[in-house]
């Protein structure tokens, strides 16, 4: 991931899963291996698939660089939600 021109730069995986992804008021769709985004500051991106989402929003301050809240949801196999919160810095 990088920082250019206020805006953060990511790319997916070439490996599984393919991710449903949701961009603002654009209707879902199926991600591609190794697919870059393009994340505005302040903008957020939405991805999910069968047991697993993240809600990624770039932000600038206080420090530059990417949230992240993750959910996981293994109640079809007997587990439970669990949810977490990063941030990745990106430079």
């Amino acid at each position: 991931m990088v920082f250019r021109g206020g805006r953060v730069i990511g790319t997916l995986p070439t490996t599984p899963p393919n991710w449903i992804v949701t961009e603002g008021s654009a209707p879902p769709r199926v991600t591609k291996p190794g697919e870059s985004f393009v994340i505005p500051i302040g903008s957020t991106l939405h991805f999910s698939e069968k047991h697993q989402s993240y809600r990624v929003t770039a932000q600038l301050k206080p420090d530059q660089g990417l949230i992240i809240e993750s959910r996981f949801d293994g109640r079809s196999f007997g587990d439970e939600i669990v949810e977490r919160n990063y941030f990745i810095s990106v430079k």
